[in-house]
Parts: structure tokens; C-alpha cells; sequence
């Protein structure tokens, strides 16, 4: 049996592809720091599922999801033009200019959330969440300078300051939430967990933008950051628009299940993401930042080795997101005897979880379409997954079906989304190689 030509390319090139540029080297770097954060979370997992109730992470997984979606807005996605500009005293412009937005959206959060919080639980329907409202501007406003300063270590190719700050997430957050659970706090207990999970990684990621543009900050001026922001207001702008329906898709789940269905329900699926996040933590985002990074210069170098970098990365992903998929097809077993009974619908929606897992392990990681002024194809692909994401829990309560069918309804509907980004990329990044796309 002859071996597919793509495979045998891609073992072919191997030796490069370890070679050229560090990329698995630093993908080494940041998965073996990841590895650490995450072994902490699986651990920790196992405790907090005996300390706090369905229903306690079914508030968490409702915040979260606001939270995501206020994160889109905490600094307009200036902090992605960072990686954009050649002279680092530009890009240290942009991430002054981010860290002001961030504080002025942070404050008009806690002014709406001090009004309304009421109201805000009373429409997801989850009134236990007006108590503990008040820690959102704080997560959000953490979770975007946690942001801006990760593009900033991005930008210097420092991938040991980046994994240090995720080793330094994942030891914190757990060590709050377990320690909080004995004292009964419910919820509040996780959030708290949640909001300093964010403030523990910012630490290294702020004194190593200290230490390495403290020569820029000198010459320090507004009209330097207004003109910054001038210049990438349209990206910005763009990205914004975007991210709105990407985190939108990302949070209407958790929102949607406590709508139709239940806190409990939301707790449930709140332990599966947080099972099938693991996967996705130590491979996508490793992955991710690396490729980013990488790719950013390659748009503007060399296209053909971009194309040639993206296809060797699939087809790693592809293989290692084959591996977890399979594994989670046992996870209805796993998962009760590891947590508890409690927790066996967990399990059967991380089962039916895994097609949408696997495809997006694949794509998500080297998607650039931002990168590549496709911003309109991209703002398209989200508003649709999300309409699709919507129309499925819809359907699956009209039709009375139970929770876990409706999972499987949106695993089904994500992953065949994820094709169609895969080629949205491939079609960009060719049309790149030919010259027919201006950058």
C-alpha cells in the first residue's frame, strides 16, 4: 500500500520543520509549561467536583460565558495590531493605548453592571448570578491585560515568559477555588477562583514589558497613541466586529442551556469544557501563539513557506486531535467513576463532543484571516456559525429533546463549520501566493 503523497511530504520535511525557525521547539517550550497548568487542573478537577454542585458551575460556566463576551470589547482588539507594526516603539504605542481602553471599558461595566445586575440574572435566568456580578469589570479588565501583555511577549518571541504566566493561572485559579470550597461559598467560590486566574499570569507577562520596551516608554506621549490608534482602526475595528460573533458562538451554549433547560444542565456541560479544554489548552493555544507569531512575518517574506507551514501544522494537529477524539469516546465511563455519579451527563456530552473537538483542534489554532484583510469572509463564517449554534438549541427545545442530544446537535454543526474555515484559510493563503490578495 503506497503511502498518500501529502503524508510523505510531510514526513519528508520533518527535519526542516523542526529546523526552520524553532517552531516545534518553541511549541515544546509552551506545551511542557502547559502541561504542568494542566495536570494542576485535571487534579484539582477531581476535587472540585465533590466541593461545589452542578448548579454552583453552572453559574461559573453563565459568568465565563458573559465574560468572554465582554472581553471582545475591553480594549477594542487593539492588543492584535500588536504583532502588526515592524518598529517596536509602534507596537509599544498600541499596548499603552490598549491598557487606557481597557480601564475606561472596565469602569463603564462595573457602572452598568452596579445598575442592572438584577436584571441581567433575571433574563439568563440564573438569579443566583446577581450576587456575584459585582467581580465581573475586575475578571474582564484582568483577562484583557492579561491579553495585551501576552501579544507583547508574542511579539518578542519570548515563549518561556508566556508559559510561565500559564503555569502561574493554572497554580493560582485551582489553589482559590479548592481552598474557597471548604468554605462553603457556593459559586462565589469559583468566580473568585476565575477572576484571579487571570491577575496570577499578569505578573511575569508586566515585568518583562518593563524590562524590554522600558527604553520606548521614555519618549512616552499621547498623540503617539492616538496616531497608533488612528492607524489600526480599521484592523482594530474589523477584529472587533469578528470576535463579537466568534465569542458570541463560544458563550451562547452556556446561556442557551440555562435558558432552555437549567443551571444544573450548565454545570454539567461546564465540567465537560472544562475536560475537553484540556486537550484544547495544551495543543491549540501552544500551537497557536508559535504559528502566530511566525506567520505574521511569513505574509510579508515568504507566502509559499506560509502555505507549506500551514499544511505541515494541520497535519500534526490533525493526528493529535485524532488521538484525543478516540479518547473521549470513553468518557461516559471515565468520567462518573473520576467525579462521581453525579457528573455521568458530563461525560456523555464530552462523548458527543468530540467530533467538534477534533475539527477544531485542527483549524482554530492557524486561523489568520484577520491577518490576511479577510475580515468580511471571517465576520460571514462567525455570524453564520453562531445563527447555526442558536437555531440548534432552538430546535432541540421545541422538540423536547433531551440535553445531551442537543450537545450533539452542536458538536455536529461546529465541526462542519470548522471545514469551512479550513478552506476560508487555504483559499486566502493561495490567493496570497498568486498576488491576487494585497496586504
Amino acid at each position: 500500500m503506497k503511502t498518500p503523497p501529502l503524508v510523505r511530504k510531510f514526513i519528508e520535511d520533518v527535519p526542516l520543520y523542526l529546523a526552520k525557525g524553532g517552531f516545534l521547539k518553541a511549541v515544546a517550550k509552551l506545551s511542557g509549561a502547559t502541561v504542568l497548568g494542566q495536570v494542576v487542573s485535571i487534579l484539582s478537577s477531581l476535587i472540585l467536583t465533590r466541593l461545589y454542585t452542578p448548579g454552583d458551575f453552572g453559574v461559573l460556566g453563565v459568568f465565563t460565558a458573559i465574560a468572554n463576551q465582554l472581553n471582545v470589547f475591553i480594549s477594542m482588539r487593539y492588543e492584535w495590531a500588536i504583532l502588526t507594526p515592524k518598529e517596536d516603539k509602534k507596537a509599544t504605542d498600541i499596548v499603552l493605548l490598549s491598557v487606557t481602553l481597557s480601564a475606561v471599558v472596565a469602569a463603564i461595566i462595573a457602572t452598568v453592571i452596579f445598575v442592572s445586575s438584577d436584571q441581567i440574572a433575571f433574563w439568563v435566568k440564573v438569579p443566583a448570578l446577581a450576587k456575584v456580578l459585582w467581580l465581573m469589570p475586575i475578571a474582564v479588565l484582568s483577562a484583557g491585560l492579561f491579553q495585551i501583555f501576552n501579544y507583547w511577549a508574542l511579539r518578542q518571541k519570548d515563549f518561556s515568559i508566556v508559559a510561565k504566566a500559564q503555569v502561574s493561572k493554572s497554580l493560582w485559579s485551582n489553589g482559590f477555588q479548592i481552598g474557597l470550597g471548604f468554605f462553603n461559598l457556593g459559586a462565589l467560590g469559583l468566580l473568585i477562583g476565575y477572576t484571579i486566574n487571570q491577575f496570577a499570569g499578569l505578573k511575569p507577562l508586566i515585568s518583562f514589558f518593563l524590562q524590554n520596551g522600558r527604553k520606548y516608554l521614555k519618549s512616552y506621549s499621547i498623540d503617539n497613541c492616538i496616531a497608533a490608534g488612528k492607524e489600526y482602526f480599521v484592523f482594530a475595528s474589523s477584529c472587533v466586529a469578528s470576535s463579537f460573533f466568534n465569542f458570541a458562538a463560544l458563550s451562547a451554549p452556556a446561556i442557551l442551556l440555562a435558558f432552555y433547560y437549567g443551571t444544573e444542565e450548565v454545570g454539567w456541560f461546564a465540567l465537560a469544557q472544562r475536560i475537553t479544554s484540556i486537550p484544547a489548552v495544551l495543543i491549540s493555544n501552544s500551537v497557536s501563539q508559535v504559528y502566530l507569531s511566525t506567520a505574521c512575518d511569513l505574509i510579508h517574506t515568504d507566502p509559499k513557506e506560509l502555505d507549506r507551514l500551514h499544511s505541515r501544522t494541520t497535519l500534526l494537529l490533525f493526528g493529535l486531535s485524532l488521538f484525543v477524539g478516540c479518547g473521549l469516546l470513553l468518557a461516559p465511563w471515565i468520567v462518573p467513576t473520576l467525579f462521581g455519579r453525579q457528573w455521568q451527563s458530563s461525560g456523555i456530552m464530552c462523548q458527543y463532543m468530540a467530533p467538534m473537538l477534533l475539527f477544531t483542534l485542527c483549524v482554530s489554532p492557524l486561523t489568520m484571516l484577520e491577518w490576511l484583510n479577510q475580515e468580511v469572509e471571517l465576520l460571514i463564517w462567525h455570524s453564520t456559525r453562531l445563527a447555526l449554534i442558536i437555531l440548534g438549541f432552538y430546535f432541540s427545545h421545541h422538540y423536547h429533546l433531551s440535553v445531551e442530544i442537543c450537545i450533539s446537535i452542536f458538536s455536529g454543526t461546529t465541526a462542519v463549520s470548522y471545514v469551512i474555515l479550513f478552506l476560508l484559510n487555504k483559499r486566502a493563503i493561495n490567493r496570497l501566493i498568486f498576488g491576487t490578495l494585497k496586504i
